[in-house]
């Protein structure tokens, strides 16, 4: 085949490259592919020719890469008519929802970071040891997906203690307990809890617990979960080993919480480890 012989237009993948703001290099890359083939390739001198045909699939492939679709994704939308092309963008978009949400956490954790480096409001001088009396409790003890379904425990909990009659006092104190030894970012061992006057009959899944005395460090600090507990948590591990104490079950006391009506930022929680004794 001639170029000058067919009846389009051709251009040289240089021209072709101005025309569709696509580079030669990455021309070169969607023939390797088998997304954007010449029209014509001259076989004595190499050259490509690409023609109207190629161009409006070239636009193409340069709209879908614009909004971030992976190559694979972009061969496939190519093969489908528009109802199939929507459908591939619509899980696109949500896939970016999602990055767009994770990225916004990243971006106050930085900025969360960067205040307390500038202006520390908990150190451990905040920490406080102290002796934590026997007491009984309901609890509930389930695994959950990650730390962020506690809430479900919660939502679960609440109709156990009012099947056996336990109603919420001005003294009550309510917390989770973590069983993993280590942290982990699934299936986790979590044990919500409240404290009750006196020991009663549990239905299960729920517990009636008998605790005894047992020693304890812990800081109070306030703020959403997202921005105190593990600030909190490195301060303990570093006060238990600055002072030789040997750390034992991490544990929440949720003084001001979702139940009370405020914003994350008010949240107010006491952030404990149980000490082994010596």
């Amino acid at each position: 085949m001639d170029v000058k012989e067919t009846d389009q237009d051709l251009w040289q993948i240089g021209e072709f490259s101005r025309l569709t703001r696509i580079s030669i290099r990455m021309l070169r890359h969607y023939q390797e592919r088998s997304l954007l083939q010449p029209a014509w390739t001259d076989p004595f001198t190499g050259y490509r020719f690409y023609g109207g045909a190629e161009l409006m699939r070239a636009m193409r492939i340069r709209e879908l890469r614009d909004v971030g679709l992976p190559i694979d994704e972009i061969a496939q939308a190519l093969t489908l008519d528009d109802a199939g092309v929507i459908t591939i963008l619509e899980a696109h978009g949500n896939r970016l929802s999602h990055e767009a949400k994770k990225m916004a956490q990243q971006m106050a954790a930085v900025r969360r970071l960067v205040q307390q480096i500038e202006d520390p409001v908990i150190s451990q001088e905040n920490v406080i040891r102290k002796t934590v009396p026997a007491h009984v409790r309901a609890a509930l003890r389930k695994i959950i997906p990650n730390y962020g379904h506690e809430g479900d425990l919660w939502q679960e909990f609440m109709p156990l203690i009012g099947k056996v009659g336990i109603s919420w006092g001005p003294d009550t104190v309510v917390g989770a307990s973590f069983y993993d030894p280590d942290y982990k970012e699934t299936d986790c061992d979590v044990e919500i809890w409240m404290t009750v006057p006196e020991p009663f009959t549990p239905s299960a899944p729920l517990q009636c617990q008998t605790v005894p005395e047992f020693e304890a460090i812990s800081i109070t600090v306030t703020g959403s979960y997202d921005s105190t507990i593990g600030p909190a948590s490195d301060i303990l591990a570093a006060y238990a080993d600055r002072h030789g104490l040997k750390p034992a079950m991490m544990y929440n006391v949720y003084v001001v919480g979702p139940g009370s009506g405020v914003s994350p930022d008010e949240y107010v929680t006491e952030v404990c480890s149980q000490i082994l004794p010596d």
